[in-house]
């Protein structure tokens, strides 16, 4: 028997192979101990850096979002941009941000002054910045804005509203607004003419003031910052929708020889809207064009523009300058000149006009109505163009939160 256990332990026996067979498998055992641990340690950190960049991409849209919330209530009337840039990340470091606009729809306000709120719907992303390049983690989200009616509130008082000196002359008829009558938001008398404490009224030929004239008591500064409701001319004009002039932004020049009409399409920069109620006007696309009240913005350069014709409605809003009508021009809205008012040809309009006298030019800095001219205060269509400015041009508030949260892994 020992002769036999001692055969097992030789070269002979099964010792050795049973040794090897003994560390190959612990050799299995360790490896794939090691390798275990490695790879438990290798996923570990993915998931720490995936996790943190998840975090900070959070972080960063998070506070993109909270600064559009502090400028929009700064200045709600300013509206967004799209954006792609890089954003500090208030833990450190910086996000690579974009902001896009997906939809958007204007408040709507009816002649009755029932408000219909629009809104704005925004895709943002973020995506921290480590150093050695961006992350592959991109969060997004969508964000709302409410839209709620601009602020232009013009207190018009007048068929004619003139800051300085005014002549009336030739076959021309102002009417005002009788005592008696109450009409979307005026109440009582409205002369046909006023004019500020600077201004002087002179009237002769065949000449109509249908509710006289009035002189306030403000200076000519005083009486501009009442007409337009705090707001200065170009404010006003950088609101257009059409634009003429550098100083607008816009490489479109106001000739002379312009004639607004409405024959075009309606995007066209010559078609100002139709007033299809006013006489001797017809509106080619009735449906698109009677319900069109733009913001004309004309830059006169320093000069005065002249204004051929035919026809438009809305707001026409003419700074750095003076304007001439010298053909027969019909407008259902309100006209604001920066400078000086002249009319030689034929002027129709239903609504207002006033000349500001902020800037002189023309032949001495007086607005001078010659020739055939018909002004009739309309209270209703006074609300009416202010209403489309407001429309367009509306004031954005934070809606709902941040929704449709969604990751892109790259």
């Amino acid at each position: 028997m020992r002769s036999h256990f001692r055969a097992l332990r030789n070269e002979h026996g099964v010792a050795l192979p049973l040794a090897m067979i003994g560390l190959v498998v612990v050799s299995i055992l360790v490896t794939a101990a090691l390798v275990s641990s490695s790879t438990e340690l290798a996923v570990s950190g993915a998931h720490q850096e995936a996790t943190r960049g998840v975090y900070s991409a959070e972080e960063g849209l998070e506070a993109y979002v909270s600064s559009l919330d502090a400028q929009v209530r700064a200045n709600p009337l300013v509206p967004l941009a799209s954006f792609a840039g890089t954003f500090a990340i208030p833990s450190g470091g910086d996000a690579s941000v974009t902001l896009r606009q997906l939809y958007r729809r204007n408040p709507v306000t009816t002649p009755g002054a029932v408000v219909t709120n629009g809104r704005a719907v925004y895709c943002i992303t973020s995506t921290p910045v480590r150093s050695g390049g961006r992350t592959s983690r991109m969060l997004g989200a969508f964000l709302q804005f409410d839209l709620t009616p601009g602020d232009l509130r013009l207190n018009v008082n007048g068929a004619g509203s003139f800051g300085e000196d005014v002549v009336v002359k030739g076959n021309s008829e102002i009417v005002g607004q009788a005592q008696n009558v109450s009409l979307c938001g005026s109440v009582g008398a409205v002369p046909a003419i006023e004019t500020s404490k600077d201004g002087t009224l002179e009237t002769s030929g065949s000449v109509t003031l249908e509710g006289g004239s009035r002189q306030t008591e403000e200076d000519t500064a005083q009486f501009r910052a009442r007409i337009l409701g705090g707001k200065t001319p170009l404010q006003v004009a950088q609101k257009a929708n059409i634009k003429f002039g550098p100083l607008l932004g816009s490489t479109r020049t106001f000739s002379n020889n312009f004639r607004a009409r409405s024959d075009v399409a309606t995007k066209d920069s010559a078609n100002w809207g139709c007033p299809d109620s006013m006489d001797g006007v017809t509106c080619t696309a009735a449906a698109a064009d009677t319900s069109y009240y733009p913001v004309v913005g004309i830059d006169a350069r320093g000069g005065q523009v002249d204004l051929q014709g035919e026809h438009g409605q809305g707001i026409i809003v003419v700074i750095n300058g003076g304007l001439r009508v010298s053909g027969n021009f019909k407008y259902k809205g309100i006209i604001i000149v920066d400078g000086d008012l002249d009319v030689t040809g034929t002027l129709q309009v239903e609504g207002a006009v006033i000349g500001l006298n902020a800037i002189q030019v023309g032949r001495d800095g007086t607005n001078h109505l010659g020739g055939t001219v018909n002004i009739t205060f309309d209270p209703c269509v006074n609300r009416r163009v202010q209403q489309a400015f407001n429309d367009d041009n509306p004031a954005f508030t934070l809606g709902r939160p941040l929704y449709g949260w969604f990751e892109v892994v790259r």
